[in-house]
């Protein structure tokens, strides 16, 4: 198991930001060996590569963060299954450990995950469908979604789920565009999908149309939004991620608040004409610095780039910091890697 020791090390001053993100304690670029120097309001914390010979490192998708378990739950893909992933008391590593087998799901392509208090919600991709799941793992009747996602492409379903962080308000949102939606990203233009938000105590749902940037690099591959992040009952962080055959991935994170769009729930398409969501780009992990972190198994643009799949919000430590947690799905490849990345901020999400 690989780790990187905390930042947090190099003293108050650094964690408060006053040296700056991707400097030294006495505030020089740290550079890193990829040449990365500047995540902006963001740095790396830490981060673990899961050992693959784990099966319980695989397929690694969605992330829900338990406060008062200290635990982070991640769902998986391959398998209705639910693991435990324990932190270092600094956060800068953690240990897999065991956690629940889903039942009476059906069909699993689990994507997405959000902890609830008395359990779990689950996106699965089959279906799909948005699934409560008790503490003991046992699934309940899924949430009455929208029927326009019955046009989703072929495993560009809902790929992503968050909680706000009252427990009242759902989020999820498809990949990429359905195909009544209009087409996938190209070199020049992004996919349209659709946010859906549901307010858990009252039934009632709202949408908003939200367009992903174009694909990355040459133009190649496949861009669209792999995860999810609600900051409050109307702000979430979206994570667009990308794969260019033969560069590797791209991830950013994005910032947008759904009461700024129209409500597209009752349209049979989204057409250019109707209005997307404003965005706010919060970071491109690209700018990472990638001191410390080992050298891909396959082609990426940074060593800290991987196929990342899940984010959740973690808790704010004493001096301020606002985690980040993200995870990269391995698809059960040694080609990739299973990773846990941590990411703190001083500024206000």
């Amino acid at each position: 198991m690989t780790t990187v020791r905390s930042l947090l090390a190099l003293g108050a001053a650094l964690a408060l930001g006053l040296a700056g993100p991707g400097c030294d304690a006495a505030g020089a670029p740290d550079g890193g060996a990829d040449g990365a120097t500047d995540g902006g309001a963001f740095r790396v914390v830490g981060f673990t590569d899961l050992p693959s010979a784990d099966p319980r490192s695989h397929e690694l998708s969605g992330l829900g963060w338990d406060e008062g378990a200290q635990t982070l739950w991640a769902v998986t893909n391959g398998a209705a299954r639910l693991h435990r992933l324990l932190p270092d008391a600094d956060f800068t590593g953690f240990t897999l450990a065991d956690g629940l087998a889903v039942t009476g799901a059906g069909p699993w392509d689990g994507e997405g995950l959000a902890r609830a208090a008395a359990g779990f919600y689950c996106a699965n991709e089959l279906g799909p469908a948005v699934l409560p799941v008790d503490g003991a793992g046992a699934a309940g009747a899924g949430i009455a979604l929208p029927a326009h996602f019955a046009q989703a492409r072929s495993n560009k379903s809902l790929e992503s789920l968050s909680l706000s962080p009252d427990g009242r308000t759902l989020f999820t949102m498809n990949e990429a565009a359905l195909s009544s939606d209009g087409p996938l990203a190209t070199a020049t233009g992004g996919t349209r999908l659709r946010l859906l938000r549901v307010e858990l105590t009252t039934g009632a749902q709202t949408e908003r149309a939200y367009l992903t940037d174009p694909l990355p690099g040459a133009g190649g591959g496949s861009l669209g939004v792999s995860d999810i992040a609600a900051l409050s009952a109307t702000r979430v962080i979206v994570m667009e991620r990308g794969f260019e055959p033969g560069v590797g991935n791209s991830a950013r994170l994005f910032r947008v608040d759904i009461d700024q769009g129209p409500e597209v729930i009752a349209e049979a398409a989204l057409s250019d004409a109707i209005a997307v969501l404003p965005k706010e780009l919060l970071l491109d992990l690209a700018a990472l610095p990638g001191q410390g972190f080992p050298e891909p198994p396959e082609p990426q643009p940074t060593r800290v780039l991987a196929n990342y799949e899940g984010i959740a919000l973690g808790p704010t430590l004493a001096d301020g910091t606002r985690l980040l947690f993200l995870v990269s799905d391995d698809n059960s490849r040694s080609s990739q890697l299973a990773r846990v990345l941590v990411l703190g901020t001083a500024a206000g999400l």
